[in-house]
Formats: structure tokens, C-alpha cells, sequence
């Protein structure tokens, strides 16, 4: 049809040969193309052979009028019989022949040619198709990496049963969605291209769900034109890394196998990348797959111990920043305006700990509008169970190992101090007469066969274990929890606390407060003997509410178990007194501490320790109550009582000499409020030092003698030095700090009022 296409002229050795038009001979070169790379490229593999075509002879149909029918006929069954041909001489090859044909809408256009709009818009129906967008997308990723599919002299005839082609598996492509780790990319890349190494190893390790081998494969993507040849290598058990790796011997031999698939790397001088992904099994011996003269190797784990593969370039890919935690949920969710979005954005992110994939399957999720930003957080505090359980599985873990995880699961998920293990056990030990010791070479084991699986972090300059969050509830909500798991806990935490000692081990006490709390979240399960151990850790950190709630608890667990007069139970009740005095229930402090001290004087005797220190403690009452007569008279009982059986420089005695100075000053007998502050304050400097928190109630009782007296400078530098201490040691949301702060405050507008007024 000369009027559609020019005549071709082909000369070959001075002869000529003239073809009516392209559409005549070889329409679809695609044999002699094949024929032709067989000469050409002997010895040599391929991976795809494509062929791009326009319609099926079933559904071409010619207009009338056009002229030629009979030929574009031909046209099309010559076609079609070739790539029929094709496919059936490789189909013991899946993908390695591509046919791409636009098969309906041309059925018309046969004529029309000039019609571009109609031709773009039924190739573009094609392209949508799902089978074609799949297809397209395996070619895509074929022609990227370019796996050694077939030895070329294969391709010239039927690919026998025999020698069946197993695709080599094709590195995958990164979400679309991928978002942040520019440095791990970065230090990726570097690696890469400046080492020195002859084979370039790097690993990417950290907690499941994190992101490795996304940002393994966002790296491979931007980095497709540096690497010959890609090979993607399942390494999360034996059987599918040597399936995997045998691939890519596939073609080159009869019975290929890990081994041939290993020499072929190893005979290969180009610049391939083995990328092995979840090499977590440390049963694996992966330094005899890894072993090679040349090449480049990218491994992703959770099993740190990989990490000495690659001692130059081992990246630690840990939670997402919370910028880019935000942005990859939004990513793909429909517009909202930043107003609406900001905080509840915040909130999921952080509810699920900034781990990437976590974010991307409630990005998944909201992108298909099933639900608002607030109904999701809703689902997934309900739902943490299901959505969390595949990622931090134990079976890899020894019994022990597993045990210890769980501990800490139901501790607050950063900075477990690992001391309170042997603490704990130091007191379990004394209280039970166990005759072992603390084998800290076993737990340190434990405490690295966690680490070992990047399921904590351990922080050895300040000996502190830390979970992910989301580690943390799936432990928490695992179906096979031991059920006595947080009551354990609970106790173990309550073992540690340094009773008795708190003043000297505060930082100790400190850190072990949001463990005890988080333990606590469900409610108390603690035997009776253990509750004042929280109790008392609870007022020293100043949580009285919750100390009055543990004391109320123990007190009466004690009375139906030892009796309401047994000795500890007295003890209990006189400290719930104490708690109540701290809450500023003063009334209920002095009934409940004049009601102990009557049974414990008839039952222990005046000169009890418990007896006298519910007498010191009811000087204290009297005096917050303004019966400062009753309070002079017992505090100076007391102190000479103290004097007399424990010394002078006792802290017993300190104390009561500092309580006895307070009711002076409110009797206005300042010179004895002056003389016994200043005498007591002395002796706790020499006794404590100035940082405990006995000398800091002294100077503070202290300034506030000064300023009964009008003495504002001294009471002003006085309260300035303990809060300034009270900051160090207990901290700035401790009651007693808060109470400095306002001394401080209160003192310099008087200050400043009584200098403008003067």
C-alpha cells in the first residue's frame, strides 16, 4: 500500500531487493533479532526479550474503502503467529519473553492513522489494564537489574522441560512513599563509592519494622547506574538464601545450586550488589556466603551481631524523627488543613513510636479513607494486639532471655536500670537465706541475646536497658503471657528499692520510680510486706496521694492477717499518719499518730525506736495544727530521749532538734528557735553533708525562722541555696522544689516592694 508506506530498498553483495511498504516482510523481526544475538553474543545471558505490537487478528478489522484489507490481514496473523510462536517456545521460561500488543480500539483505525488522540487514548487503556500494569512493572524491574535468565545459545529453539528457567528473584522497588534517612543513605553512598575495600560489606541493623530494607532498597534505586548486576537474596532462613542464591547460576548450568551461583560471583570482576535481606537467624554462617574477592554486599538484620561483617560500615537505623514520621503519614492521605492535622499527627506518630513500618500501615490505612486521623488512634489503642503481632517475635531467644524481655516489658520503656536485677536479688537472697550468688556474667549473656535481635539498647555509660514502644506493648499484650508476669514485676521492682537508704541511693530511687509507676499502671498486686517499701518511695519522691494509697492498702491486708495491734501493723498505721500529714490532712494525721502512739507505748514501751518515732512525728502534727504548746512539750521530751540513747549527733537527734527550733519560732521564742536551728543545721553539715535532703528541711526551716524575724536578705539567701540543692538531688517536679521555688519567689517581691517603698 504505497499511499500508507515507503518502499524499502535492501542491497545485499549488488543485489537488491524491494518490499511494498514496512508492513510486508519481517512486521515482526523478533526471530531474526534472536537468531541474530545468538551470533552475536555468544557465551553470554539474557534477561528479557520484548516485543511491542498493535492488536490481535481476531479483533482487526479493515473499513471498507480502504483499499488493502487483504494485506493489513496478513499483517496481523503474521504477527501474532511469531509472538504465538515465541511464547511457546519459552513458556518453560516464565518472563523472559514480554509481548506488550494494545489488543482492542485499533480495530478502526486501520485507515486513519493521522488519528494520534484516538491511538494515545486506547494505549493508555492498555497501559491501565492490571495484568498490563504488572507485567509492565516486572519488566521495568528486569531491564533495571538485568538477572542472567538464559545462556543465549537457549534462545534459538524450545527451552526444554529440562532446563526450566526459575526467575531469579528481582530486587524489589521502595515505597513510593519512602521518606527521610538521608544519613543512611548518605553514609550508604560513601561507602560505596570511596572505600578502599576490594568487596565493599555494609549492614544496616536495628529493630524490626524500623526500615531497613526499605532504606536498603530507596539506596539500590538511587544507585541502580553504579552496580552491573542486582541480586536480591531472601536470607530470613537457610532455604530460601541458598534457593535464592542458586538463581543465579540458573541458565548456566544443568542442576544449578547455591555453589555455582557463589563461583559465578566469584569469577565475575564487574560491579555487582548481593543484597541480602532479614539475615537475622544466627544459626546462618553468613561470612561463607559473603566471602569474595570483589563485589558489594548490603545486609539488613536485626541481629547486631551481623554488624561484624562490616566493622567500616555497620548503620544503626533507628526510629524515625518525628518531622519525618509525620510526613510519611501523611503521605498519600487526603489534604487537611494544618490546623486540623498538627496535633493528632503528633500523637499517632508518637503512640507508635516514629517505627516506619508501623507509620506506613496507618498511612495505608487512612489513605483509603476508611477512617479520620482520630478514629485511627482510637483503633489502634484498641487494637495494638492485631496490628502489632508479627514483628518481634522470641523464638529465637532462649527461655531465660525471653523471661527477662517480658520483665522489662512491664517497665517503663526507657532507661531500666540493669542494677536493679542483682539489687532485687541481693534482697531476695537475705529475705529467703538462699546460699547463691549473683552470676552477672549469666545476665549479661541474657541482656545480649536481646540486644542480639535489636529488641532493646543498652546504654553502658549509664548501665541502662531501653525498649522501643512498640516492643513494649507487644510484650505487654502477647497471648502467651505468663498471667503473674506484672505482679513479678512489681515485686522485683519493690526488691530493689534501697529501704532504709533512700536519702544516700537517691538517684538510684529516681530512676527506679517510672518503672515502679508503669508496673503499677493495672493496679497494686503486692504482698502486704512489700507495700511499705513503695509506700515509703512514694513520699520521698513526693507522691503522697498515691503513698497514702499504699499505706492504706497495707494497713489493712496487715490487720486481717497480723492483727490491728501487732507491732508492724502499728508501724504501718504510723506511717499512713505521716502520709496524711504530707497530703495536709492534718486532723486525720494527729488522730490516727495519737492513736498509735497510745498502743505502742503500752505494747513496745516509750523508749522503742517505733515509739519514739511516731512521738517525733506527732511534734511535727501539733506544730502544723498550731498546738505549738503541745508541741514544745513532747518535742523537748523527745529530744532529750534521743540525746540520751543515741548521742547527740544521731540523726534522730538532728531531726528533733530541728522540729523543736520550728515550734520556737512559732511561739516567737526566737532566740531558742535561732540557737537550736543553726545548732542542728551545723551538725547535719558535718553528720550528712550539705546535699541531703535532712540538712535541706533544716535550712528551710531555718529561713523560715529568718523571716518570722524580719531577717528577709538572710531568708532569701538561705531559701535561694536549698532550692538550688533541691534541684540537684530531687529534682524539679519534686513537692519540696516546687515549695523552694515559691519561697524564692514570694521573698524577692517582698524584697523588691520593701527597696521601692524605702
Amino acid at each position: 500500500m504505497p499511499n500508507k508506506f515507503t518502499a524499502i530498498v535492501i542491497y545485499d553483495n549488488g543485489l537488491s531487493e524491494t518490499f511494498v511498504g514496512g508492513e510486508l516482510r519481517w512486521n515482526n523481526p523478533t526471530d531474526e533479532l534472536i537468531k541474530e544475538a545468538a551470533l552475536v553474543f555468544e557465551g553470554r545471558h539474557i534477561a528479557s526479550i520484548v516485543s511491542i505490537g498493535s492488536g490481535h487478528p481476531g479483533r482487526l478489522s479493515i473499513v471498507p474503502g480502504t483499499g488493502r484489507p487483504d494485506l493489513f490481514s496478513r499483517i496481523a496473523l503474521d504477527c501474532e503467529r511469531l509472538a504465538n510462536d515465541l511464547e511457546r517456545r519459552f513458556a518453560n521460561a516464565p518472563s523472559l519473553f514480554w509481548r506488550l500488543s494494545v489488543e482492542q480500539g485499533l480495530q478502526n483505525l486501520a485507515d486513519d492513522l493521522s488519528n494520534l488522540d484516538a491511538l494515545v487514548s486506547h494505549t493508555y487503556s492498555y497501559i491501565q489494564e492490571a495484568r498490563t500494569n504488572r507485567d509492565m512493572d516486572a519488566l521495568v524491574t528486569d531491564l533495571i537489574s538485568r538477572p542472567e535468565r538464559i545462556l543465549v545459545k537457549f534462545i534459538t529453539g524450545e527451552v526444554p522441560l529440562g532446563r526450566k528457567i526459575l526467575r531469579s528473584k528481582p530486587c524489589p522497588q521502595p515505597t513510593k512513599y519512602f521518606t527521610g534517612r538521608q544519613v543512611e543513605l548518605q553514609q550508604l553512598e560513601d561507602h560505596f563509592s570511596l572505600s578502599s575495600e576490594p568487596c565493599h560489606v555494609a549492614v544496616l541493623y536495628g529493630i524490626g519494622g524500623g526500615g531497613k530494607t526499605q532504606t536498603g532498597l530507596e539506596f539500590i534505586q538511587r544507585n541502580t547506574a553504579r552496580f552491573t548486576d542486582i541480586f536480591f537474596v531472601d536470607a530470613s532462613t537457610k532455604l530460601t538464601l541458598e534457593n535464592d542464591l542458586g538463581t543465579i547460576a540458573f541458565g548456566s548450568c544443568d542442576q544449578p545450586s547455591v555453589h555455582d551461583g557463589l563461583r559465578i560471583l566469584r569469577t565475575r570482576e564487574d560491579n555487582w550488589l548481593l543484597f541480602f535481606d532479614n539475615a537475622d537467624d544466627p544459626s546462618i554462617e553468613l561470612y561463607s556466603y559473603i566471602s569474595f574477592p570483589h563485589g558489594n554486599i548490603l545486609i539488613t538484620t536485626r541481629n547486631r551481631d551481623m554488624c561484624a561483617h562490616a566493622p567500616s560500615c555497620s548503620i544503626w537505623v533507628d526510629r524515625m524523627t518525628l518531622r519525618d514520621a509525620k510526613e510519611l503519614l501523611l503521605r498519600g492521605v487526603p489534604s487537611m488543613a494544618p490546623s486540623e492535622v498538627h496535633e493528632i499527627v503528633s500523637k499517632i506518630v508518637q503512640e507508635l513510636g516514629c517505627l516506619a513500618l508501623a507509620i506506613n500501615q496507618a498511612r495505608s490505612f487512612l489513605a483509603k479513607g476508611l477512617c479520620t486521623l482520630d478514629e485511627y488512634l482510637s483503633m489502634y489503642k484498641q487494637n495494638r494486639k492485631q496490628l502489632l503481632g508479627a514483628q518481634w517475635g522470641q523464638k529465637q531467644t532462649t527461655i531465660d532471655a525471653a523471661l527477662l524481655l517480658q520483665f522489662l516489658g512491664f517497665m517503663h520503656h526507657e532507661a531500666i536500670p540493669a542494677r536493679l536485677f542483682e539489687d532485687a536479688w541481693q534482697v531476695f537472697k537475705h529475705l529467703t537465706a538462699v546460699d547463691s550468688r549473683w552470676n552477672v556474667l549469666r545476665f549479661r549473656t541474657l541482656i545480649g541475646e536481646i540486644l542480639t535481635f535489636s529488641l532493646a539498647e543498652f546504654d553502658p555509660a549509664r548501665n541502662t536497658l531501653s525498649l522501643h514502644p512498640l516492643v513494649q506493648q507487644w510484650v505487654q499484650s502477647h497471648p502467651e503471657q505468663p498471667s503473674n508476669l506484672a505482679p513479678s514485676t512489681q515485686s522485683l521492682l519493690s526488691l530493689a528499692i534501697p529501704l532504709g537508704h533512700m536519702i544516700e541511693n537517691h538517684i538510684r530511687v529516681r530512676a527506679l520510680l517510672p518503672h515502679l509507676l508503669e508496673s503499677m499502671d493495672t493496679g497494686i498486686t503486692l504482698h502486704y510486706t512489700l507495700l511499705s517499701r513503695v509506700g515509703d518511695l512514694f513520699l520521698y519522691s513526693g507522691l503522697f496521694q498515691e503513698s497514702c494509697e499504699v499505706f492504706q492498702q497495707q494497713v489493712s491486708e496487715m490487720r486481717v492477717t497480723l492483727g490491728a495491734e501487732h507491732p508492724e501493723t502499728l508501724a504501718s498505721m504510723s506511717n499512713l499518719a505521716w502520709a496524711y500529714l504530707d497530703l495536709g490532712r492534718d486532723q486525720d494525721s494527729l488522730n490516727l499518730y495519737t492513736h498509735v502512739l497510745e498502743l505502742q507505748k503500752r505494747l513496745l514501751g516509750e523508749e522503742h525506736d517505733d515509739t519514739l518515732a511516731t512521738m517525733s512525728n506527732l511534734v511535727v502534727t501539733y506544730n502544723n495544727l498550731n498546738q505549738h504548746c503541745n508541741a514544745l512539750e513532747l518535742g523537748k521530751h523527745v529530744l532529750d530521749l534521743y540525746t540520751r540513747l543515741w548521742g547527740e549527733d544521731h540523726q534522730n537527734t538532728l531531726s528533733s532538734m530541728s522540729n523543736l527550733a520550728s515550734v520556737y519560732s512559732n511561739l516567737e521564742q526566737d532566740h531558742d528557735a535561732i540557737q537550736r536551728g543553726e545548732q542542728a543545721l551545723d551538725l547535719y553539715r558535718k553528720s550528712l553533708g550539705e546535699e541531703h535532703p535532712n540538712t535541706l528541711m533544716c535550712m528551710s526551716n531555718n529561713a523560715w525562722t529568718y523571716f518570722e524575724l524580719g531577717r528577709l536578705d538572710d531568708a532569701l539567701n538561705l531559701h535561694k541555696q536549698v532550692l538550688k540543692l533541691r534541684r540537684k538531688v530531687l529534682g524539679d517536679n519534686h513537692p519540696n522544689t516546687w515549695s523552694s521555688a515559691d519561697w524564692v519567689e514570694h521573698l524577692t517581691m517582698e524584697q523588691s516592694d520593701k527597696t521601692e517603698s524605702g
